[in-house]
């Protein structure tokens, strides 16, 4: 850390300093972390830019060692010799992924489901939040509106354009999913498990699939 910027690598616990103040003074941008933080302490009161006073006072318990023969170097703190290997990463990916719950879908089974691959596609794309809707265009800023084009009535969430939208019940209505259960559901996660390992998958995965042609066609 003998070269790396005080404000502008990511050093500490804090994230990037620079990004916490409004702007570094024009003195203090090139300081390295060793310019202030020292073996004989450390010099935060010389810097001319105000760091906010519960980051000053935080800044001021961090304790660095410095090696002056090794030059500065990025290292992962997930492996225990600094050094990143695909194995580490994918155990710190696991440890930052929410458990998933009942209501998710397994990606892997997904594709092991015995239908044509566009309906494994789009259940795919449903349960990364990736089917193009109009409420997702026009968060995207692609779209003007995210009102469904079909309806008129709501806005064109992915759930709302193959389970609540009119058009889309009558489909599913005339393939024989006409159950109040089937149309009581609320969550599209657990709709789509529901339906894609039912008995009846193929039927439902197919109306889903051709539910989302219709309103593309229209």
């Amino acid at each position: 850390m003998l070269h790396s910027s005080f404000w502008y690598n990511n050093w500490s616990p804090y994230e990037i300093l620079g990004t916490k103040v409004p702007y570094v003074y024009i003195h203090d941008i090139h300081l390295t972390i060793h310019d202030i933080i020292t073996n004989d302490g450390h010099h935060t009161q010389t810097l001319y830019t105000i760091l906010p006073s519960t980051l000053a006072v935080a800044s001021n318990d961090i304790w660095l060692s410095f090696n002056l023969s090794i030059a500065d170097a990025y290292i992962w703190s997930q492996n225990k010799n600094g050094v990143y290997s695909t194995k580490s990463g994918y155990s710190w990916l696991l440890s930052h992924h929410e458990p998933d719950n009942q209501t998710n879908i397994s990606c892997s089974r997904i594709w092991r489901l015995k239908v044509p691959e566009k309906f494994k596609f789009l259940v795919w794309l449903a349960c990364h939040n990736d089917v193009p809707t109009l409420a997702l265009l026009k968060h995207r800023n692609i779209v003007s509106s995210p009102t469904c084009s079909r309806c008129g009535d709501h806005e064109e969430s992915l759930f709302h354009c193959v389970h609540d939208c009119k058009f889309s019940k009558v489909i599913w209505q005339k393939i024989g999913f006409s159950s109040h259960r089937f149309f009581s559901s609320n969550l599209m996660a657990a709709w789509l498990k529901e339906g894609a390992y039912s008995s009846r998958s193929t039927l439902f995965l197919a109306g889903l699939w051709w539910i989302w042609r219709h309103r593309n066609l229209m």
